[in-house]
């Protein structure tokens, strides 16, 4: 979907009166390779593919961990791993985009979710955690209402946004047998769930004629904007996931099923220390 997604973005701007990305900047964006754009930002020229270099080394760095036998020097290694990548930053030179990218304290985020959810099978079912989850929100938002605002408005990502996305998430998960109970009564959340990532990759395409369609209804409530907008992108990205990446997912694995290996049962977040 995302190269679909790159293919109809350069289709789109072609012509038009924006900065048009170079050759290397196209190859790399396809092949998850960090380079400067447009903008002398480390990005590719779509914006949201930022997520897809990170999740590459986040997968990497999972999977070397992986040869690790015995579980909690697994879970050592790969924190020993990222934070000595992250320690790196300080003697990459920022020139060479892939090293200054790959160094980024953006890691130490993913190793957070790591540690949480090697902590799930402690804390499921445990009468504590609602409590738990209802305080983890309550600081979390408080943290970005009071501490971020006044201490480090322009500070490094991972203290003015990291600290508090990381409780917002612990808190999120606690709730997990709930909100499970919820959407088997709101069907249409697990459906958009599903379609999350399409949604992320497809609302900069239309995100132009949406904001030009909403104000010429000449709507003055901006909650009613703001909630029609995210109706639209919703159902876009719902639509994209339905008619082309279902299939053309249903396609490849069908034409790779033949020299694929069995498929197992999907792992729990607890099966990373065992």
């Amino acid at each position: 979907m995302y190269w679909l997604t790159l293919l109809a973005l350069l289709v789109i701007q072609e012509g038009r009166d924006v900065v048009q990305p170079d050759g290397y900047q196209i190859l790399a964006a396809f092949l998850f390779i960090p380079a400067y754009n447009g903008s002398g930002e480390i990005s590719p020229f779509f914006t949201p593919g930022w997520a897809m270099n990170l999740i590459l080394i986040f997968t990497f760095s999972f999977a070397i961990s992986l040869t690790v036998r015995a579980s909690r020097q697994r879970l050592v290694f790969l924190s020993l791993l990222i934070m000595g990548a992250v320690g790196l930053r300080f003697v990459v030179p920022r020139n060479n985009p892939v090293l200054f990218f790959y160094t980024s304290p953006i890691l130490l985020e993913f190793l957070a979710g790591v540690l949480i959810a090697a902590s799930l099978s402690r804390l499921k079912d445990k009468s504590f955690t609602p409590l738990l989850a209802a305080a983890c929100i309550i600081c979390a938002l408080a943290y970005l209402a009071i501490v971020s605002p006044r201490f480090w408005p322009d500070g490094a990502r991972l203290l003015r946004t990291g600290i508090p996305a990381m409780m917002i998430f612990l808190g999120v998960i606690c709730l997990e047998p709930q909100i499970s109970r919820l959407s088997s009564y709101l069907g249409w959340l697990r459906t958009v769930g599903d379609s999350s990532y399409c949604i992320y990759l497809s609302h900069p395409i239309i995100m132009k004629p949406v904001v030009i369609a909403i104000m010429a209804l000449g709507i003055d409530s901006l909650a009613l904007n703001v909630i029609m907008g995210l109706a639209v992108f919703s159902l876009f990205g719902v639509a994209c996931y339905t008619y082309i990446e279902l299939p053309v997912a249903g396609k490849l694995q069908a034409l790779l099923a033949p020299r694929a290996r069995p498929v197992l049962a999907p792992a729990s977040s607890g099966d990373f220390l065992k």
